[in-house]
């Protein structure tokens, strides 16, 4: 099943105080290491939404998508990815979450179609847009939507995507739970802290 892939790493963290998309991780920047799991996939294209002001080595090919209105949070990178995503299917994942491994990720999109994907989700009942697979079309405008009446709530998005029966939950399980634990601030990151 073709899909594309998409790593958001736009976000301004004021918590972390530096962009995390280049904050060191195991001696790679964020997004780098983040970015070789879902080239791993194989996707037919990876995207990666980014701020017009983040420069990334111009030896990496893959698609830098902007937001096509500033400061929309992650719903407009995930809005800008799925309009310029070309498959059925798009794998996002944020640049924050660098325990996430590359065989959760293959799982969720073995458990999607080109009509449902899937999305993790809390036993609270608390989604993780970031890590999931939509398909393309059905979401896409469903995020413009949400952009044009400027409700930018991701858990608004998904829970309408499953609704209309776009996306699908997957729980997580309590091993799946380490997987999710995200980069905020300088004392998450390995490493002495200074």
């Amino acid at each position: 099943m073709s899909f594309s892939a998409a790593l958001i790493a736009g976000g301004r963290s004021k918590r972390f105080g530096s962009d995390k998309a280049f904050a060191v991780w195991e001696g790679k920047p964020l997004w780098r290491s983040q970015l070789a799991k879902l080239e791993a996939l194989s996707p037919s294209e990876l995207l990666v939404s980014c701020r017009k002001d983040q420069h990334f080595p111009a030896e990496h090919t893959f698609l830098r998508v902007h937001d096509a209105l500033e400061e929309r949070g992650p719903l407009g990178g995930v809005s800008a990815c799925l309009n310029q995503a070309k498959d059925p299917l798009l794998v996002i994942l944020a640049v924050d979450l660098p325990q996430m491994p590359i065989e959760f990720l293959a799982g969720l999109i073995g458990e999607s179609t080109p009509d449902c994907g899937v999305v993790t989700r809390w036993e609270d009942g608390f989604w993780e847009p970031l890590v999931a697979v939509y398909p393309t079309s059905g979401v896409r405008e469903i995020a413009n939507e949400r952009l044009r009446s400027d409700d930018l709530s991701l858990q608004g998005l998904v829970k309408e995507a499953a609704q209309k029966g776009f996306v699908r939950e997957r729980v997580l399980s309590e091993e799946d739970r380490r997987y999710f634990v995200n980069v905020n601030t300088r004392e998450d990151m390995p490493g002495p802290k200074s």
